[in-house]
């Protein structure tokens, strides 16, 4: 069994899902064996896109939890961020790609073998964050502990260290 905020499920071989702006949060408890996943790319060979979006707590005590996950089609992760999760981002194949995004108080920030084109990518792990320039620190935020995720002006971690996107084909 499973629970997941959003699902970009493909049910043909053309076309894409763009997922923008949306913030996933973990509530309630699971069972033992469950997922709880925040947001989930699956079905035929389309294109999914996650940009600007956050998935956090989603480290059920019982059940295993990521705030991102990359299962069959071409999956494009752009600023995105996972906080408090088991897994922060999570890629199948070398379809998962990973630009700007920042995983923290994870188990694992980012599982799998993702596509070289990943980038910029920050994580509070050594040698976790996938790609090149990647960053290792804990991120400061405005207010973690009131869920506030916006990076503070003091951060060196991820402010201002992202890639351009303005000219990135997707």
């Amino acid at each position: 069994d499973a629970s997941t905020g959003i699902v970009a499920e493909h049910l043909t071989t053309t076309g894409s899902i763009r997922v923008e702006q949306v913030l996933c949060k973990r509530s309630g408890d699971a069972l033992a064996g469950e997922m709880f996943n925040g947001f989930v790319s699956t079905g035929l060979n389309a294109t999914t896109i996650f940009a600007n979006c956050l998935a956090f707590d989603f480290n059920p005590p019982t059940a295993d939890g990521t705030g991102f996950v990359q299962d069959t089609p071409k999956t494009y992760m752009y600023n995105c961020g996972c906080h408090n999760s088991d897994t922060g981002f999570s890629t199948a194949t070398t379809d998962g790609w990973a630009k700007n995004c920042w995983a923290q108080n994870c188990t694992d920030g980012f599982a799998g073998t993702w596509n070289a084109g990943s980038t910029n990518n920050a994580s509070d792990i050594a040698s976790d964050a996938p790609g090149g320039s990647p960053q290792t620190g804990n991120i400061t935020h405005v207010d973690e502990a009131g869920d506030d995720f916006h990076l503070a002006a003091a951060d060196t971690i991820a402010l201002n260290n992202g890639a351009d996107l303005s000219a990135d084909a997707n």
